[in-house]
């Protein structure tokens, strides 16, 4: 290789680690303490490991089997494992897929294959999403959900229920979520809910939907417009239009 093509070689390199770096980062004020990588042939960059700080704390953490670089379109990623943490070293959250893709220009992210989210707080993983795709929206600081199944537990690791929908949105900063599309919450106690959308709002970690209900458990029915439960979904209120049909050997 000349001087020349290894100049050019180094280059395209360090242009490759710059435009993931920047779409997992985008504008913050965190501080890159480690970044390492093994560069393999025809562009590739092999072995891929990132570590993020922010006053003297891991922040991120950033892992890729391979990497290939089209530098003025996309790039696309294998072997994705990305893992945010909080102020207190616990890890918030932990992204994993087979493939993903990075459209250069906008510095959005598609990620798809065996694709999962966990979600934790203090410590234990409260929510798990599986899903068929996401893209990362990084403007507007959400992750964009299709065909996804949410499995909520409690703190002790005991399943809750499981949401599934055509689609939501996870928002990064205020970590609320939406949901919309044939929804269908199943409890573990046996229960099952259907609606058309639901809201987190992770201020008052509470769920709600101002949609029609309906709300199955063994022969009993009840259907209404509105709805709101807490995290656990142990406390459910259905609100307006309510009527149903229970048997009474049930109650």
């Amino acid at each position: 290789m000349s001087s020349s093509d290894r100049f050019k070689h180094i280059q395209r390199t360090a242009l490759v680690f710059f435009c993931i770096l920047h779409a997992v980062l985008s504008c913050s004020r965190e501080n890159i303490s480690e970044a390492k990588s093994r560069t393999g042939v025809n562009g590739i960059v092999q072995g891929m490991t990132v570590v993020s700080t922010e006053n003297g704390k891991t922040s991120w953490i950033l892992e890729a089997d391979s990497l290939i670089s089209g530098i003025l379109d996309t790039n696309d990623v294998y072997g994705i494992e990305l893992s945010f943490f909080d102020e207190n070293g616990f890890r918030s959250s932990l992204i994993i897929a087979d493939s993903g893709k990075q459209v250069v220009t906008t510095q959005d992210m598609f990620a798809s294959g065996d694709l999962l989210i966990d979600i934790f707080e203090n410590g234990f993983r409260k929510w798990r999403i599986s899903a068929d795709s996401v893209w990362q929206r990084n403007r507007q600081r959400r992750i964009d959900i299709f065909c996804l199944d949410l499995q909520m537990s409690d703190s002790t690791g005991k399943d809750i229920a499981v949401i599934s929908a055509d689609s939501g949105s996870y928002f990064l900063f205020s970590k609320d979520l939406r949901a919309r599309g044939n929804l269908v919450i199943r409890l573990a106690s046996g229960g099952s809910l259907s609606t058309e959308s639901l809201y987190y709002n992770e201020e008052r970690k509470t769920f709600t939907t101002d949609g029609r209900i309906v709300y199955v458990e063994r022969n009993n029915i009840l259907e209404g417009v509105g709805f709101e439960s807490d995290q656990e979904m142990k406390n459910i209120r259905v609100f307006n239009a309510v009527s149903g049909k229970i048997k009474t050997d049930d109650i």
